[in-house]
């Protein structure tokens, strides 16, 4: 996956879009997750949606929303996890667009045959 985010840049995709620290990390502990450009629903669902909104949940449950009920902070916490999914959707279709960036299974052969080089 790594040289899969290496051809990315090469392909005039951001650093920070194509290999963000926390899937580096993941990639070097084994977990074959797509870059975020590529990535389905699901693996945004896990990967960034349930950590960023439980982070958020809980700072707002911390700092504003002291005396709302268990219900009210789950019902934000599955808000906040659909906007971030959303958002984050929009902005990768967004950004692969705006750079021309081939689909998945182009972007696997062009790292695979720079592996091979």
């Amino acid at each position: 996956m790594a040289a899969c985010a290496e051809v990315l840049v090469s392909l005039g995709a951001k650093p920070w879009e194509a290999k963000p620290w926390f899937y580096r990390m993941l990639w070097r502990m084994g977990v074959e997750a797509k870059p975020p450009l590529y990535a389905g629903h699901f693996q945004r669902l896990l990967i960034q949606a349930l950590p960023f909104a439980g982070i958020w949940t809980a700072f707002m449950h911390l700092t504003v929303w002291r005396h709302f009920s268990a219900n009210a902070l789950i019902g934000s916490f599955l808000i906040m996890t659909f906007i971030t999914i959303s958002v984050d959707a929009w902005m990768a279709r967004r950004s692969r667009k705006g750079r021309n960036l081939p689909d998945w299974q182009q972007v696997q052969a062009l790292a695979a045959e720079r592996i091979r080089s």
